[in-house]
C-alpha cells in the first residue's frame, strides 16, 4: 500500500483563561480558521498545525492577520525544510 499525502490539517486551540467570553473565543476561531482556508497550499501536505489563538488576535483587522499568518506559516516552513537538508 502507497502513502498517500494527505492535505495539511488545522487546530485551533483558544484558552479560555486568555480569552473569557465565548463570543470572544468563538470569534477567534472563526478568523483563524478563514486564514486556514483563504490559503490552504500555504501549508505543505501532510502537515499538522495547532496554533493558539491570543487575545491581541482580536483587535487585529483580518487585512493585517493574513499577512501575519503569511509570514508565520512561510517562516515554518523555511525553517522545517532546513532542518530536513
Amino acid at each position: 500500500m502507497g502513502a498517500e499525502v494527505q492535505p495539511a490539517r488545522f487546530a485551533v486551540v483558544v484558552a479560555k483563561k486568555a480569552i473569557p467570553l465565548a463570543v470572544n473565543r468563538n470569534r477567534a476561531k472563526r478568523l483563524v480558521r478563514e486564514l486556514f482556508r483563504s490559503d490552504p497550499e500555504a501549508l505543505p501536505a501532510g502537515w499538522e498545525v495547532v496554533l493558539i489563538a491570543r487575545p491581541s488576535l482580536l483587535r487585529k483587522p483580518l487585512k493585517d492577520l493574513r499577512r501575519i499568518y503569511a509570514v508565520a506559516v512561510a517562516g515554518a516552513v523555511a525553517k522545517a525544510s532546513k532542518q530536513a537538508e
